[in-house]
């Protein structure tokens, strides 16, 4: 039996609040847990606990929410509302290739112009722009 780190089970216990349907999905293994899903485009998302943190993906791009110290029910707070602007239509990655090698990626607020992220505006390559939204 596996037993989650005192910080993952305070945060599962939020997203469970938060997020019922993805919190159903989570799978724990050793002290942390993992949710992963899918979108209606195919692009996957996922959920993860890390150590005293969370990561969340989406397509191409990942983020870490870990910024509210021994608070880990903020942490999850945060990290559900990036995850309902995904799924509400409100957000999306911008995904950046050279050729067919990822360059990489960010998160970007729907209907708003796209800027290349300085560290990619640095390189002098040939790119392309991918856009990956939960839903058409």
């Amino acid at each position: 039996m596996h037993q989650l780190s005192p910080y993952a089970t305070q945060c599962l216990a939020a997203l469970q609040q938060l997020l019922p349907d993805l919190a159903a999905l989570a799978i724990v293994k050793d002290d942390e847990f993992t949710v992963n899903a899918t979108s209606p485009n195919g692009w996957p998302l996922w959920l993860s606990s890390e150590g005293e943190g969370l990561i969340v993906g989406f397509a191409e791009w990942h983020g870490h929410f870990d910024w509210h110290e021994g608070h880990p029910e903020q942490d999850a707070a945060d990290a559900a509302s990036l995850i309902q602007e995904f799924r509400s239509g409100q957000l999306q990655v911008a995904a950046w290739y050279t050729g067919n090698q990822y360059a990489g990626s960010a998160t970007h607020e729907v209907g708003t112009a796209i800027e290349s992220p300085t560290w990619l505006r640095l390189r002098h390559d040939e790119r392309r722009l991918e856009l990956r939204c939960w839903a058409e």
